[in-house]
């Protein structure tokens, strides 16, 4: 806030740091990188750690980690000092870069600068790991997580639900699903978490913890906010669990919220009704959605 209000005008320093964030934002990286050098160009003194970070964040979301690498190395070369956010944006685009080894160097040097690795910069390495089914570099990473006493958030959770839900070995899938089973996992922290939650689990059949999710939807602690993709998840885990009536109670809730179907919540209460040996109703609500 005080770099950006420092002074007026179209070569302000604001005009700067927005231009090369909206470029960046825009993909064209391009241009994100010569207003950057022209604002070292003009305003030498004002370039600090802030206006890196804009510049390092417009590389690694444009997934240029080459680029960004020689900037972050520039830092160094012109005692620009490395902070906790200049580091987990590098560890963003190494880990959408799908690059665990750099990932992890780069929480090493992270930490040789004093710097201390977050919750964010943690859940970036096991999201490279599990997005390479790594389970092994999987569990390591959660046993240091624990072992930092870095929490089980939304994002772990989410990360774990994606494993469990796209990996070929269902012993490995199962242990995924296991973090569920920690005391402080909420999965009704939102709709995000939730929708992930329920979709693995019923596409593994895990049958108490989907009783369990319909319970803790049900109470009046839960803070999700149903989408239709919601209401579809509700009801799938429903006719997994042999719950037609429960499936329609869902259906009902639904319409009486206001909230319209789509193709695929509509699909669902169909393959409920169908899978409850209801293929009358199926069709008659078919016919009625349909016509």
């Amino acid at each position: 806030e005080e770099l950006l209000n420092k002074s007026e005008g179209s070569g302000c320093i604001k005009t700067y740091l927005w231009t090369i964030r909206r470029a960046g934002q825009e993909g064209d990286l391009s241009k994100a990188i010569a207003t950057f050098r022209q604002f070292q160009e003009e305003k030498s003194n004002a370039v600090d750690s802030m206006a890196y970070n804009i510049i390092l964040d417009a590389c690694c979301s444009n997934k240029d980690m080459a680029t960004a690498c020689e900037i972050f190395d520039e830092m160094a070369e012109r005692g620009i000092k490395k902070s906790q956010v200049t580091f987990n944006t590098m560890i963003k685009g190494f880990s959408i870069a799908g690059d665990v080894g750099k990932v992890k160097e780069m929480i090493g040097e992270m930490e040789a600068c004093d710097c201390v690795p977050d919750s964010a910069s943690f859940s970036c390495l096991l999201g490279c790991a599990a997005k390479a089914l790594d389970f092994d570099d999987v569990w390591a990473i959660l046993k240091d997580m624990d072992a930092r006493g870095l929490p089980t958030d939304a994002y772990v959770v989410t990360i774990m639900m994606h494993a469990a839900r796209r990996t070929d070995c269902v012993r490995a899938a199962w242990q995924a699903l296991s973090i569920l089973d920690r005391p402080a996992v909420d999965i009704c922290e939102n709709a995000i978490v939730f929708n992930t939650v329920l979709d693995a689990c019923v596409y593994r059949r895990h049958l108490k913890f989907l009783d369990r999710a319909l319970r803790e939807f049900a109470s009046g602690s839960s803070k999700v906010e149903p989408t239709p993709r919601t209401w579809g998840l509700l009801i799938k885990a429903c006719a997994t669990l042999g719950r037609t009536e429960q499936a329609m109670a869902m259906w009902s809730d639904m319409l009486s919220r206001e909230v319209l179907p789509n193709s695929v919540t509509l699909g669902c209460v169909i393959d409920a009704l169908v899978e409850g040996r209801r293929v009358d109703e199926a069709l008659a609500l078919f016919r009625e959605w349909k016509g």
